[in-house]
């Protein structure tokens, strides 16, 4: 499992960086700008609901984290567009 945690952490630090970008867009509404933010800030912070140094786990919650605020942002994005 050792062997995967840098290309883990990698994904991890692209997909922060994309956050960001998504919280400084002036397109991005108000919500989804504050989620992209906050999913930034628990990416980054030393601080995780699981440690990562529990196998599988650690990294588990930080996935699902990515995975619940694109899948919000997505869909609040297609709502948004769908309004005429």
């Amino acid at each position: 499992m050792e062997r995967h945690r840098p290309i883990l952490r990698l994904t991890n630090v692209n997909q922060t960086i994309r956050f960001v970008k998504g919280a400084k867009n002036k397109e991005n509404p108000w919500p989804v700008r504050i989620a992209c933010s906050l999913a930034a800030l628990y990416l980054v912070a030393p601080v995780d609901v699981v440690p990562d140094f529990i196998p599988i786990f650690g990294l588990l919650d930080d996935l699902l984290v990515i995975l619940g605020v694109v899948t919000w942002v997505i869909n609040r994005r297609k709502k948004l567009n769908a309004q005429p």
